[in-house]
C-alpha cells in the first residue's frame, strides 16, 4: 500500500513539474514576443519621376532589413528580423510607379514583405528611428539586379534557370 502512494505521489508532482516547464516556456515565448517591435503600418508616398517612397512604421526600433530580389516575376523581398506583424491586413494594393501590391507574413523569428513590381527597379533603405524607409524607382541606389543587401550572393553566377529551394 505504501509503495502504490509513493509512486502516486512521485507521479502526481512529476506532472506537476512537467505542466508548470511547459507554461513557463509559453509565457516566456510570449514575453520574447511582446519585446520585438511590431509593423504596425507602411504609408505609401509616389514621388516625382516614378519614385515611391514607403515608409514602415514599427512599434520600437526598427532592425536594419534584409533584402533579396526575384527575377520573375519581380519581386523585391525584406526581412524585418525579430519583429512581429500587427498591419490591419496583410496585402496593401498601391498599383502605382510600377509597384502592384505589398504582402506580408510573420513567423516565429521576422516578418517579410514582398513587393509585387511590374519590373524590377532599384531600391534602398535606411532605417530611422522606428521606422524604415525604403525608396524605389529612379536613382535609388541598389541596383535591382545586385546581391541582396545584408546577405552573400545566392546560387550559382553562370547561366541556367534559378530556383527558390525554401524560404527558411
Amino acid at each position: 500500500m505504501q509503495a502504490s502512494s509513493l509512486m502516486n505521489r512521485l507521479l502526481g508532482t512529476t506532472a506537476r513539474l512537467m505542466i508548470a516547464g511547459v507554461l513557463g516556456l509559453a509565457a516566456g515565448t510570449a514575453a520574447q514576443a511582446a519585446d520585438n517591435p511590431a509593423l504596425q503600418a507602411i504609408d505609401v508616398q509616389p514621388l516625382a519621376g516614378q519614385q515611391l517612397q514607403l515608409t514602415l512604421r514599427l512599434s520600437g526600433p526598427a532592425p536594419q532589413p534584409l533584402s533579396f530580389t526575384i527575377d520573375n516575376p519581380a519581386r523585391i523581398s525584406f526581412d524585418l528580423p525579430n519583429t512581429t506583424l500587427a498591419l490591419p491586413s496583410r496585402r496593401i494594393d498601391v498599383h502605382a510607379s510600377g509597384v502592384d501590391t505589398i504582402l506580408a507574413a510573420e513567423t516565429k523569428d521576422r516578418t517579410r514583405l514582398v513587393l509585387n513590381l511590374d519590373k524590377l527597379m532599384p531600391y534602398d533603405t535606411r532605417v530611422e528611428g522606428n521606422n524604415i524607409i525604403v525608396m524605389l524607382g529612379g536613382s535609388a541606389g541598389h541596383a535591382a539586379a545586385a546581391a541582396p543587401s545584408g546577405a552573400a550572393p545566392a546560387g550559382p553566377v553562370a547561366g541556367g534557370p534559378r530556383e527558390l529551394r525554401s524560404i527558411d
